[in-house]
């Protein structure tokens, strides 16, 4: 199969990620930090269908229109969106968030997606920064307290977040031997850079789907 095969064949996307699709990626999450310590918000998983940025981009873009509408819609459009380009920390700087801090740091989000086209790997909110996967954590929460009507006062974030999702270091591992075992690489080519945004970018990878 050609380039141009393939891309006919599995190039598509399905339009709408809906709220089913956000509560189902949810329980996945949630399932994901069930064995590890509390303070840790354990691993961002690969959904069946959208990339986490994808999934990310539809929590803030359903918490900002709860905000504006007073409920939370159905479904949103599926955001095309690339990954950070600078590195998310691992803890937050800041331990506790207030609704209104929520939909600010939601805001903001958009905001730079609207204006880059890329997820910020971290965002400001007073002074204080959170990285992208604390923010992952907290729409996540805040937006299942919604649907089931438990509004929270105060949030309190993990003291420790993931930067990467759970594959971004088969990533890495795959992309080093790719470019060390090619004949044409330099062997002493400093691959850190290569790694680090081929883990940025894994924020964007999702399944393939064969067009029906």
């Amino acid at each position: 199969m050609g380039a141009a095969e393939l891309l006919q064949c599995y190039g598509w996307h399905q339009r709408t990620v809906s709220q089913h699709d956000l509560l189902a990626y949810i329980d996945r999450f949630s399932g994901a930090r069930e064995n590890t310590p509390l303070d840790y918000m354990g691993d961002i998983p690969l959904d069946d269908w959208f990339s986490p940025a994808e999934i990310l981009m539809a929590l803030t873009d359903s918490v900002l229109s709860w905000r504006h509408h007073g409920h939370l819609p159905q479904e949103v459009p599926r955001r095309d969106v690339m990954g950070p380009v600078n590195v998310p920390l691992i803890c937050p700087e800041v331990s506790f968030l207030s609704q209104e801090d929520v939909v600010e740091i939601a805001a903001a989000v958009r905001r730079k997606v609207d204006q880059s086209g890329y997820l910020p790997g971290n965002t400001s909110l007073g002074g204080t920064r959170i990285g992208l996967g604390s923010y992952l954590w907290l729409v996540s929460d805040f937006y299942q307290r919604l649907v089931t009507g438990s509004d929270p006062v105060l949030i309190e974030l993990p003291r420790v977040s993931v930067r990467y999702p759970s594959f971004a270091h088969d990533i890495d591992t795959l992309w080093r031997r790719m470019v060390m075992e090619d004949g044409t690489t330099d062997p002493l080519i400093n691959m850190d850079r290569f790694c680090t945004y081929a883990r940025l970018q894994s924020w964007t990878v999702r399944p393939a789907h064969r067009r029906q």
